[in-house]
């Protein structure tokens, strides 16, 4: 990808748990940057938490 040409979060991540079809995703994205800032490392972490407090993680690595 080009410098400065980051993906948007995905809209298409989803959770479920046994009582319920849907829980909300959250997402927190790590970024490690080159000196120039072209080049860098993006840790992007999507997760839920249901009603009985048990966390779902997903993560997405993008490098440019």
């Amino acid at each position: 990808m080009e410098c400065g040409q980051v993906p948007e979060k995905s809209g298409d991540v989803w959770a479920e748990d046994n009582c319920k079809d849907w829980l909300d995703v959250q997402v927190t994205d790590a970024v490690d940057e080159d000196k120039n800032k072209c080049s860098y490392t993006i840790t992007r972490t999507y997760w839920a938490v249901d009603a009985c407090g048990n966390l779902g993680t997903a993560t997405q690595v993008i490098t440019a």
